[in-house]
């Protein structure tokens, strides 16, 4: 049960997020809330996106 708390405790901790290079579930829903309901000039990721190089 206490690794069950603690998950849930690491979770809820945007510097765990952090720490592992992610982005909080709180800070991507407000990317996606900024990016879908305010007018914003075009971004070039609009248009194109990033293919992996084969070498």
């Amino acid at each position: 049960m206490a690794d069950r708390h603690a998950i849930r405790a690491a979770r809820a901790d945007p510097a765990q997020w952090r720490r592992h290079g992610l982005t909080p579930p709180e800070d991507l829903a407000a990317i996606v809330t900024a990016r879908l309901w305010e007018p914003s000039e075009p971004r070039y990721s609009d248009f194109f996106r990033a293919e992996p190089r084969i070498r």
